[in-house]
């Protein structure tokens, strides 16, 4: 088995290589956006650290990435490649300083990646570059997220990408179960070029789990009234986990959705936050704060 990262303007993605089938690749990872990729022939920084099951990527000395990939046989090989179709013209590539070392004396993290923000201040989770367009406000309450465009919606995504995790947040909003569903807000897992999963609360007092794709935008695979959401203008503690197949989706530790999905194949990618206002835009409709986010490792379906 020979697995290669490919780079694509601001995008990655590990694929898998056949070499009985005359080099065919395979699409083992979404991929995966990263904002501080260089473009327009800047140079990049790269760093590859491998362990038995894992292996970490850092993009310009950011962690942006760490991929299951079971390597318990040994590596017996490492080089580099670059690749184009065969009606596009190549371009100029340049590799330089290239050092391989025992995985021991490189960066990584052995532990299972966790990320806290309260929220209340810019620690820089979300890159400001992917959040004109909408309220996005840091105050001691939380983060005023929403957008500004009557029944838009917005997300704000975090690195790095992860195949395994658990994301949580509390949503400050009015619930109101005789108003409309306009207005909701809740998280994203595994966002990548391919799409992405999001599980949020509605302004009714219901929640709805979506699969967003490009082959079929918002694909609704759950919506139902709960009494585990708290009415009023309330907190609500939402927590989404993305395992395998599975997806479940917790309100106030109370799991009410649990279910699987495979179409599409979306086991990799971003996670963060979604909102989607009403009728009437404001900046203090919607507040996140308490924003987590945790790798999950051997753990099974």
């Amino acid at each position: 088995m020979e697995y290669a990262l490919r780079f694509q303007g601001q995008y990655f993605n590990m694929e898998s290589w056949d070499d009985n089938e005359e080099g065919k690749a395979f699409e083992r990872y979404n991929m995966s956006y990263f904002p501080f990729l260089n473009t327009n022939g800047q140079a990049n920084l790269v760093q590859f650290s491998c362990t038995d099951e894992i292996c970490d990527l850092y993009l310009n000395h950011e962690f942006s990435a760490r991929f299951p990939l079971d390597l318990r046989g040994g590596i017996s090989g490492v080089g580099i490649f670059a690749a184009s179709t065969w009606d596009e013209r190549f371009g100029e590539v340049t590799i330089q300083d290239l050092t391989i070392q025992p995985s021991a004396d490189a960066p990584l993290l052995s532990e299972p990646y966790a990320l806290e923000d309260d929220l209340t201040a810019d620690h820089g989770t979300f890159s400001q570059s992917g959040l004109s367009g909408a309220f996005n406000i840091f105050a001691e309450d939380g983060f005023h997220f929403s957008s500004l465009i009557p029944f838009g919606y917005y997300a704000a995504k975090t690195n790095p990408s992860l195949a395994d995790v658990a994301v949580s947040t509390t949503v400050h909003m009015e619930i109101d179960p005789t108003g409309s569903s306009s207005r909701y807000a809740g998280l994203i897992c595994r966002s990548s070029q391919d799409g992405m999963y999001m599980a949020v609360i509605r302004a009714d007092g219901s929640y709805s789990i979506f699969r967003d794709t490009s082959q079929r935008p918002f694909a609704l695979l759950a919506e139902r009234k709960s009494d585990a959401i708290l009415s009023g203008i309330s907190e609500n503690l939402l927590k989404l986990e993305c395992i395998g197949d599975q997806v479940n989706f917790y309100i106030n530790g109370t799991q009410v959705e649990a279910l699987t999905d495979h179409r599409y194949g979306l086991q990799f990618g971003r996670s963060g936050l979604f909102t989607k206002t009403g009728g009437e835009p404001s900046a203090d409709a919607i507040i996140f704060k308490d924003f987590v986010i945790e790798e999950i490792r051997d753990r099974k379906n």
